[in-house]
């Protein structure tokens, strides 16, 4: 009987940024208040999908390992108790058969208890990675929260400094810093997003999978955390 760890691999839906009619005529550079708002609540978005598929990988590890510990068990068992229920004194073809059995059954025990402790180990390094991913995708969204601030604020800035005299200067030099904080923004999803892929090909290529419990050789393969920080949408603008 085979099990599987499957790990969700879904896209991001597109995260699309409106232009003002202001910053497409080019008359003035005054952000919407709202796209703001529709990126943090994204980004945030973003975080709980990559923390639940942090959970759902980690979850599927526990439950092979627990699967190959009770299979352990369960052939340790017929280990012994086929020792202790053989007669003494049995023909040779059957003193034949039994001493293959028992090897058999004592190399399928040291397999699985090579494999589970290999699960074990890819286990734990998993959890810790998928904590210090977790701990930069904190820190981005909270930069990132802060750049969104800085923008609102521009915007009123913009606003008050259009009727103040020197109001052309001001907007030029407004529109440079939101250019720069947008900049900004754009290169700290950019590596969101490499985090995010990085966290769905380890998850992908190291889940254990068809582990085959009839004596069939088991396949496994390295398991690798999670996630990416407060990652922009797959095929987001950059």
């Amino acid at each position: 009987m085979a099990s599987k760890v499957l790990v969700p691999t879904a896209p991001f839906a597109k995260l699309q940024i409106k232009k003002s009619p202001t910053e497409a005529s080019g008359s003035g550079f005054v952000i919407g208040g709202g796209d703001a708002t529709a990126r943090v609540a994204h980004l945030e978005h973003s975080v709980r999908f990559l923390q639940e598929q942090h959970r759902q990988m980690l979850s599927g590890l526990h439950t092979e390992i627990e699967a190959l510990r009770e299979r352990n068990r369960d052939l340790q068992f017929q280990l012994i108790f086929n020792k202790e229920s053989s007669p003494k004194t049995t023909p040779a073809s059957e003193e034949i058969n039994e001493n293959s059995e028992e090897a058999n059954l004592k190399r399928e025990v040291s397999r699985l208890e090579r494999e589970a402790a290999a699960a074990r180990s890819e286990a734990r390094a998993a959890e810790a990675r998928a904590l210090q991913l977790q701990r930069i995708l904190d820190a981005q969204t909270e930069k990132i929260r802060s750049l969104e601030s800085r923008t609102c604020a521009s915007e009123a800035e913009a606003e008050a400094e259009r009727l103040s005299p020197g109001a052309a200067e001001s907007r030029a030099e407004l529109r440079a810093r939101l250019g720069e904080a947008e900049r900004l923004v754009r290169r700290l999803r950019a590596d969101a997003d490499r985090q995010r892929r990085e966290v769905l090909a380890a998850a992908a290529g190291g889940a254990v999978t068809n582990l085959l419990f009839d004596g069939a050789a088991a396949r496994h393969a390295h398991v690798c955390h999670i996630t990416a920080m407060g990652a922009t949408p797959h095929g987001a603008r950059t």
